[in-house]
């Protein structure tokens, strides 16, 4: 298949994968709130109400979907750099860099939107991280999530775009990842840290390296902050710390764009970022931002269907 066909169904594939997670989710909330409420309402079952139906269920559906549809292009990466301890950590500190600058642009975005329309916008995640123990936020955000993500969107995705060359992947890669996450509040960082997840693998063709630094940003978002967040003092570190991360993340970022190179391919696209406007590609990003905009007006819908 050509570049753009790939591509497009490549699209399809994940669109399978967010529609069956969505339907799958709100099924299980549905059951469980009406049939085992007291469960429903304890703070680590939203958790499973949001893993068990993506993983048990619609994980293994969108591989054999994709098994049809996209033939294997490539195997994993072939390592081209050294993961040293200090590159580790220098490539934790950009990502968290990448995610706290991003964060507070998609906060302003997401309180400007819900000044105009009256009501406050709900962050998913926020809201899931206060609800939920520091331990089901450890187990499910900085493990199950992080594993089962790096797995899908860095390896799977290698395997069908990989041959298309190291830019495709990338970029692609970026979009896709980002997408997924379905909120405008971690869209951008997500797109961020997708676009770094997936240039790490392919130079270090470690998915091990892409899960560590994944947990590492994840650990550090839901379980280190709100942990300081409990206390004033704790709070007054936290708010020093994003301060760190911000101004040693944006030096890294600009020292890392001069670091960027991409291995030639012969099947390399001339503009990679096209293929978005494949069919596929098309219908994957329109139910994605369907996400987004029932997401910011969560309130709203609350109060019709009340």
């Amino acid at each position: 298949m050509t570049y753009k066909q790939t591509v497009s169904r490549v699209g399809v594939c994940f669109l399978f994968l967010m529609l069956a997670t969505q339907i799958l989710q709100t099924v299980a909330v549905v059951v469980t709130s009406a049939a085992m409420p007291d469960l429903y309402n304890t703070n680590w079952f939203v958790w499973f109400l949001s893993y068990i139906p993506m993983y048990g269920i619609a994980v293994p559906l969108f591989l054999l979907v994709g098994k049809a549809l996209v033939p294997v292009s490539s195997q994993a990466p072939e390592k081209s750099e050294k993961m040293t301890a200090v590159r580790w950590i220098m490539t934790f500190l950009l990502c968290l860099g990448l995610t706290y600058l991003f964060n507070i642009l998609s906060s302003l975005l997401v309180t400007g939107i819900g000044m105009l329309k009256g009501t406050p916008t709900q962050n998913p995640l926020e809201t899931m991280v206060s609800a939920s123990g520091i331990v089901w936020n450890l187990i499910f955000g900085c493990i199950v999530a992080p594993v089962g993500e790096e797995l899908i969107f860095r390896k799977w995705l290698y395997t069908r775009l990989g041959a298309f060359g190291d830019k495709a992947y990338v970029l692609l890669g970026a979009v896709i990842f980002g997408l997924f996450h379905g909120n405008l509040s971690q869209l951008f960082y997500a797109v961020a840290l997708g676009g770094v997840f997936c240039w790490m693998y392919v130079r270090t063709g470690s998915i091990a390296v892409t899960i560590s630094l994944h947990m590492a940003v994840n650990l550090m978002g839901m379980v280190v902050m709100p942990a300081l967040a409990m206390t004033d003092i704790g709070m007054a570190v936290a708010a020093v710390l994003v301060m760190v991360f911000l101004i040693v993340g944006v030096v890294l970022i600009v020292r890392g764009f001069k670091r960027i190179y991409w291995k030639k391919s012969d099947c390399a696209p001339e503009s990679p970022l096209a293929a978005l406007a494949t069919p596929g590609m098309v219908g994957y990003t329109i139910l994605c931002f369907a996400m987004v905009i029932i997401t910011l007006f969560t309130t709203e819908l609350n109060s019709l269907l009340a």
